[in-house]
Parts: C-alpha cells; sequence; structure tokens
C-alpha cells in the first residue's frame, strides 16, 4: 500500500504544526512550530532526556522507518517557537 505525506502545514496536536518536509540527500528534515512555546521557556535539558531518547527509540525500532535504517538515510527534527525562533 502506497502512502503519502499529508499536505503541509498539518497539526500534529493542538501546539505542534508540521510545517516542512524537506527531502535532501540522505536526509529527511521535519520543521515544526510549537505555537505554545517561547525559546526562553523551552527546556533543552528536557528535550534532550525526553524527545530525543523516543525519536531514537523509533528510529532505531519502528518498522515504519526501516527503509529508512537500511539505506542509511537520517531524520532530523527542528523547532521553532511561537516566534519563529529557533
Amino acid at each position: 500500500m502506497k502512502k503519502s505525506l499529508p499536505k503541509l502545514p498539518y497539526k500534529v496536536d493542538s501546539g505542534t504544526e508540521c510545517y516542512i518536509v524537506d527531502l535532501e540527500y540522505k536526509y529527511v528534515i521535519y520543521l515544526y512550530k510549537l505555537f505554545n512555546t517561547i525559546k526562553t521557556d523551552f527546556d533543552i535539558n528536557w528535550a534532550q532526556n525526553n524527545m530525543q531518547a523516543q525519536i531514537i527509540d523509533y528510529y532505531c525500532e519502528s518498522p515504519c522507518v526501516k527503509y529508512f535504517r537500511d539505506e542509511d538515510i537520517k531524520i532530523t527534527y527542528h523547532y521553532v517557537d511561537k516566534n519563529n525562533e529557533f
């Protein structure tokens, strides 16, 4: 069964929107906007300890991304706050 990406931008949840999916050689880059967050309020340590671990587990274990693992394609997630700050 062939799957296609949803039309962009798309809401992930009430505070998050994916607005770009960029495909480059050996990279898939997702760009998200966090509508309820400003950069100074974001706890980068929490993100590294929680979000990063979940993303790595997903990439390493999920059958949905097996092709990416097999082809050594990297998946990167970038976020901006509600003021468009990285």
